[in-house]
């Protein structure tokens, strides 16, 4: 496996605030407009940018292995890691992540990402 990322001390943002809900209305029409907000789609871009680029290109479909520290609940910042793996380029999509063993600390003074990728062969 490819270590790809390894920040400390950041904001997690849980998958529960990634999209905000907007009522908009006009001649008694009314729709519901739904989006990401600023908190989720800036923690995406801190992975994003924060990857580490493997030398090689990582081939799909993938395995990936993610060692979190936080206060939130394992689950929740999982969305939008995949989706900042996405948006880096390391990844193409995460559909084809079939694999995905998860560490979770729970800490509610300190904050750490760790993750590592590589090719989930037909083994």
């Amino acid at each position: 496996m490819v270590k790809i990322l390894d920040i400390q001390d950041f904001e997690f943002c849980s998958v529960n605030k990634k999209t905000k809900n907007l009522i908009t209305g006009k001649n008694n029409k009314f729709r519901l407009l739904v989006g990401n907000t600023e908190e989720y789609n800036n923690f995406v871009k801190l992975i994003q940018f924060s990857v580490i680029k493997p030398k090689e290109i990582i081939e799909k479909p993938y395995k990936i292995k993610i060692e979190s520290k936080s206060n939130l609940d394992i689950d929740n910042p999982v969305k939008a890691i995949f989706d900042g793996l996405t948006k880096s380029g390391v990844i193409i999509d995460d559909r084809y992540i079939i694999d995905c063993h998860i560490i979770h600390e729970r800490s509610k003074k300190e904050t750490g990402l760790k993750i590592w990728l590589e090719h989930k062969g037909d083994s």
